[in-house]
């Protein structure tokens, strides 16, 4: 229970991004010891077991179509169908030592940190999808203090009427960027309703480039300097949103506390930075700054 506990705030740690349609309606819960299924189209979660024997760790997505009905899932290593078979094309996921050390293991998920990975409809493209994700690389020496790091963001690209309708990856671990990052990706649907905007603060800097997603890829747009110069603090124990309108985004570590920008959904910008401060009293001791957060349908 522990596992399928840990795996539950995984995905609802991810942004409010299809209220217009029911591309978050149907989910995948897998710990290790058994998986279950939760269809939210009709309001109330349904709830069936799946007979399936992967686990889902830190580096899981999944995606339904706009209509509710589940497209394809990932577990970071593999891609799998809506019939929970390997899809075509669909495994060897996020290169490296991770995935030498762990995927290849029977069942294992990737085991990369939370809100580091998004399926995403593909604008304009009708019956496409792009999968973001990003490997997790170690050193066998410390660098600024850390094993891991985050040196690269990926796409994969998947086509659902491709291969005669059996569903096909077109495009597989494409490297978009290369600058070293917080394991963390923030999402956003532009103001035009179609594309994307996708924040990935950098590491150890306040510094947070904005990329575009639209019907030709992924495109660095801008870049801020504003917030709380990374400490170290965050790396893997904050949580990061906007809110249902779009308008404002919120990061938080029980370290640090809440920092707020304002966003503005048409021109990718970041602005008005505020933080609301922990009390010294309030924060934790050592190395534990893990902490979660929420915003209600009203914002």
């Amino acid at each position: 229970m522990k596992s399928l506990t840990v795996f539950i705030i995984t995905f609802l740690s991810l942004p409010f991004l299809f209220a217009q349609n029911h591309y978050d309606n149907n989910w995948i819960f897998s710990g290790g010891n058994g998986a279950v299924q939760g269809d939210f189209s009709a309001g109330e979660p349904v709830v069936s077991e799946v007979g399936i024997t992967i686990e889902f760790e830190g580096a899981s997505a999944q995606i339904p179509d706009e209509d509710g009905n589940l497209q394809f899932y990932t577990n970071g290593c593999a891609i799998y169908n809506s019939s929970h078979e390997l899809m075509e094309k669909g495994g060897d996921l996020n290169p490296g030592w991770s995935y030498d050390n762990v995927c290849t293991l029977p069942s294992r998920g990737y085991p990369a940190v939370h809100q580091s990975t998004m399926i995403l409809p593909w604008p304009k493209r009708p019956s496409k999808y792009l999968f973001i994700h990003r490997p997790q690389h170690w050193h066998e020496q410390t660098v600024d203090g850390q094993f891991s790091d985050n040196l690269e963001k990926l796409y994969t690209a998947v086509d659902m009427i491709a291969n005669e309708g059996r569903r096909l990856v077109t495009a597989k671990n494409i490297v978009f960027d290369t600058v070293r990052v917080e394991p963390t990706l923030y999402f956003n649907r532009h103001a035009n309703g179609e594309d994307w905007w996708m924040l990935s603060p950098h590491l150890n800097i306040s510094t947070y480039p904005i990329f575009l997603i639209d019907s030709i890829g992924i495109h660095r747009r801008d870049t801020f300097e504003m917030g709380i110069p990374d400490n170290g603090w965050p790396r893997g124990g904050d949580q990061g949103l906007f809110n249902p309108a779009g308008d404002q985004f919120y990061r938080y570590n029980s370290r640090d506390g809440i920092q707020l920008f304002d966003f503005d959904r048409e021109t990718g910008a970041l602005s008005n930075f505020r933080r609301v401060e922990m009390d010294i009293f309030d924060q934790p001791t050592g190395n534990n700054t893990l902490g979660g957060m929420g915003v209600s349908p009203q914002g």
